[in-house]
């Protein structure tokens, strides 16, 4: 599957999202039948995201193929599911008492990060579904945690030309949330600017968890990135914590007299912007986005034809058609290498 960035520019709409799956189909402790070949997905269930509902729908799609093709050597395919914001490594430590060897997920890097050494230590392959900090690629991981989306590394090379070549900004100042993800995407992005010329005026980390954003005063960060008046201010976050920053943002004198450009990165909150900042804070905000080949004769184009009959409701995207490949990879392994237990 090829995959590009482009440029996108946010307007003051909201999206909805539609998804096949009941959140009720990700609570209990269900933990399958111990006859099946059980496969756990992790994913970020209690932040009310619809992301792995639409994933775990997709893992089905494969499921049911393959199990109406008699399974691999006899046996049925199984996704057993587990949350992986609140405790990722309780989820973990869960699947792995079951004999549970192989997990798809979690999507969040901050919570691959948090699983990754537990993994490793016990010979468990996870492979997340849409973590993509460049941190993961160069973990002592024993080889057991494997990437299908595209690193943090290429999106930021691509944000630090549009934005240097094209938009023309010589000094950028850099806002992001403080996890695996938020830093490593900054990082990444810094090194790439820099080393087209750029200068970067500040780079600015802010509480990425909390229960209510609402209530935190991000007035002093806010102050911060506005430090020697950027031109530009790139924005990494794709929680309420990066919402709230912005409209602290708004607030503060220096970026009223300057009005520098904002520029989002993969992962940002359109919907949640355009309906909880000033508009003209959030009009004509330009951020990065992965898409697939538009081609109609790719595979991306052929898996969207075939989702898109089966589960009319659901429109797949980048990080779906990622978990289709994820799962299809670890059966090719199992059939493979003859064995359905051990990673």
């Amino acid at each position: 599957m090829k995959t590009r960035y482009k440029i996108i520019s946010i307007v003051t709409t909201v999206i909805l999202f539609l998804s096949s799956c009941t959140e009720s189909e990700f609570s209990g402790a269900y933990l399958g039948d111990p006859n099946n070949i059980r496969i756990g997905f992790l994913a970020e269930i209690t932040t009310g995201s619809t992301g792995g509902n639409s994933t775990y729908d997709v893992l089905n799609l494969v499921v049911n193929d393959i199990n109406s093709q008699g399974g691999i050597d006899g046996k049925n395919l199984e996704i057993i599911v587990r949350d992986s914001y609140e405790d990722p490594m309780a989820s973990m430590e869960e699947l792995n008492a079951e004999g549970i060897r192989f997990v798809i997920g979690p999507g969040w890097s901050s919570r691959v990060l948090d699983v990754a050494d537990y993994a490793a230590k016990n010979n468990i392959l996870v492979m997340p579904t849409s973590a993509t900090s460049p941190a993961i690629s160069t973990l002592d991981d024993n080889n057991m945690i494997w990437k299908a989306c595209v690193s943090d590394a290429f999106q930021a090379i691509v944000a630090a030309d549009y934005i240097k070549n094209t938009l023309s900004k010589q000094k950028v100042g850099v806002v992001y949330q403080n996890d695996g993800w938020g830093s490593g995407m900054a990082a990444a992005f810094e090194d790439s600017f820099k080393e087209l010329g750029g200068t970067i005026s500040s780079s600015v980390p802010f509480l990425a968890d909390a229960e209510d954003f609402s209530v935190i005063d991000f007035s002093d960060e806010a102050a911060e990135v506005m430090t020697d008046n950027p031109e530009l201010i790139l924005y990494i976050s794709f929680n309420d914590g990066g919402t709230k920053v912005l409209s602290d943002l708004y607030d503060n004198s220096d970026y009223q007299a300057n009005k520098p450009e904002l520029f989002g990165v993969e992962g940002l909150d359109a919907p949640s912007l355009s309906v909880s900042l000033p508009a003209d804070m959030v009009e004509g905000m330009r951020a990065i986005q992965a898409i697939t080949d538009p081609d109609p004769k790719s595979n991306y184009s052929q898996f969207e034809t075939y989702v898109q009959a089966t589960l009319p409701d659901l429109e797949p995207g980048y990080y779906t058609a990622c978990a289709y490949d994820i799962l299809y990879l670890m059966i090719y392994a199992m059939i493979k290498s003859g064995s359905t237990t051990d990673a």
